[in-house]
């Protein structure tokens, strides 16, 4: 059997390929927003020599995130990119530009999985989270992405404001055809240094919480 050290290549890379982001949340490890793309972004010619050279090195596993990754001009040719030379890709989004045209392609081009962060179970918890959000919108991405049949991630981070919804957004994920539902602390980095405050959960609702996912695990497994 071989071991670590016989690898040449890492077995996943965490790609984020903008800072650009349609929403401006309150928890952003990367301090995304609308025309915060950084100065010095890779341009076309850039971005794909990095993806030669990753699946030249056979990197078996990629994600796309950013901001918000399907902002990128050449999104789609990315996703092709990688997919056509047997790379397995997830994207990372905050679901709202999953139209149905959209996910029929992501679909088409062979991703392994779409993550979408959905932090509330109601339309108030999810926008006092994602400034600038549309919770139906995402509820509709999400529904886009499993009617063509491409496997579904949920990502959830819990706020002070958000974590009394642990039954229920597990069983909205389950509702929404997700296969998996992804959650922990929230991290003090980022816009949630600014609004902590506001996010800030402690440890007695951090141990509750914990045990509500449990015990959802025991409910949904198999």
């Amino acid at each position: 059997m071989g071991s670590s050290e016989d690898l040449t290549a890492p077995l996943y890379v965490a790609w984020q390929v903008t800072n650009e982001c349609n929403l401006a949340c309150l928890h952003c490890i990367e301090e995304s927003g609308p025309g915060k793309a950084f100065k010095d972004e890779l341009g076309r010619a850039q971005v794909f020599d990095v993806i030669d050279q990753l699946m030249d090195h056979q990197v078996p596993y990629l994600s796309f995130s950013g901001g918000e990754p399907m902002l990128h001009p050449h999104f789609f040719e990315m996703v092709e990119r990688v997919c056509a030379r047997g790379g397995e890709l997830k994207i990372e989004t905050n679901g709202h530009y999953l139209t149905q045209e959209n996910c029929e392609r992501l679909k088409e081009l062979g991703v392994k999985a779409v993550q979408v962060s959905l932090d509330g179970a109601s339309a108030a918890t999810f926008g006092r989270m994602r400034v600038r959000g549309n919770f139906d919108l995402t509820l509709a991405g999400v529904r886009n992405l499993h009617a063509a049949a491409v496997p579904i991630e949920i990502n959830f981070s819990p706020a002070a404001f958000n974590i009394h919804e642990a039954d229920a957004i597990v069983d909205l994920a389950y509702e929404l055809g997700a296969v998996s539902f992804y959650s922990g602390r929230t991290m003090f980095t980022g816009n949630a240094v600014k609004a902590w405050r506001h996010l800030a959960v402690s440890e007695e609702q951090y141990k509750t919480y914990f045990d509500v996912l449990r015990r959802k695990a025991d409910e949904y497994r198999g």
